[in-house]
C-alpha cells in the first residue's frame, strides 16, 4: 500500500535512524561520546544531560531513539566526525553529513539528501517514504538493536561519570500496541508529523509503516495498524 511514496519530503527526527546506524558502524562500543557545548546548543528537543557529560555509544543512541533528543544525535555525529579526523565541531559535523549521504547512496536512497544529524528543518534535507523503507530494512537486517532500543517506553541511563538520567519515549503508540517491534517519531513545523512503525502481522512477517507530512501521525499510525 503506497501513496506518494517517492515524493521528497522532510523526515524530521526519522533522520536519527540513519544517525544511529552510522554511529554503530563507526564508533567503538565503549568509546566515550561527549555532550559538548555545541551539542547542547542544538535547540528544540533535548535530553536532561548537562554539557560535558559522556556516555558509551549505545546509551547515546538510546537517548536519540527513545527520547528523540537532538543533542544526543549531534553528540553522536560530532564523535563520528572527530574519529574521521576533524579538529573543530563544524568540520566534525561536515564529515558526518558526508558519511550520512554516502551511506544513503550505498543503500539506494537516491532521492534523499541529509544536511544534519537531527532532522531539523533545512531546505536541502529531504527523503522519501520509499527511501526510508530501504533504510528501515537495512537496520532490521544489520542493526536490530536500534529497533530494540526504540521499543522502550522509558529508560534509566547512567553516564560514564555514574550519574543516572530518566527518559520517556516520544512514541505514544508503544503502550497501545505492545507488539510493536520498533519505531521512530518525528515532528517539526515544516515537516509536520512523521512516524516509522514496525508491526508484526505474522510470527515471521513484519509490516513497515512509514508516515510523512501528517497532521495526526499517531492517529494515522493507529488507523493503519487497525
Amino acid at each position: 500500500l503506497e501513496r506518494r511514496s517517492t515524493k521528497q519530503m522532510r523526515p524530521a527526527s526519522l533522520t536519527k535512524v540513519l544517525t544511529s546506524t552510522i554511529a554503530l558502524e563507526e564508533l567503538e562500543p565503549k568509546s566515550p561520546v561527549v555532550f559538548s557545548s555545541f551539542a547542547k546548543a542544538t535547540g528544540e528537543k533535548e535530553s536532561p544531560v548537562p554539557e560535558g557529560e559522556s556516555f558509551v555509544r549505545n546509551d547515546v543512541i538510546r537517548f536519540a531513539m527513545i527520547e528523540s533528543a537532538n543533542d544526543a544525535a549531534v553528540a553522536l555525529a560530532e564523535a563520528v566526525g572527530r574519529k574521521r579526523g576533524a579538529f573543530s565541531f563544524d568540520d566534525a559535523i561536515s564529515l558526518f553529513v558526508q558519511a550520512a549521504n554516502q551511506k544513503a547512496k550505498r543503500l539506494g536512497m537516491m532521492d534523499s539528501r541529509f544536511e544534519n544529524p537531527t532532522g531539523l528543518d533545512n531546505d536541502d534535507h529531504y527523503t522519501t517514504a520509499q527511501d526510508l523503507f530501504r533504510l528501515v530494512s537495512y537496520v532490521w537486517d544489520r542493526h536490530p538493536e536500534i529497533w530494540e532500543f526504540s521499543r522502550a517506553m522509558n529508560a534509566d541511563i547512567t553516564s560514564m561519570g555514574d550519574k543516572a538520567y530518566h527518559i520517556e519515549a516520544t512514541n505514544q503508540l508503544l503502550s497501545e500496541f505492545p507488539a510493536l517491534r520498533g519505531g521512530k517519531t518525528g515532528l517539526t513545523d515544516l515537516a509536520k508529523g512523521a512516524l516509522i512503525l514496525l508491526y508484526p502481522v505474522h510470527p515471521d512477517r513484519t509490516v513497515v509503516i512509514i508516515i510523512l507530512g501528517s497532521d495526526d501521525r499517531f492517529g494515522d499510525g493507529r488507523n493503519l495498524i487497525h
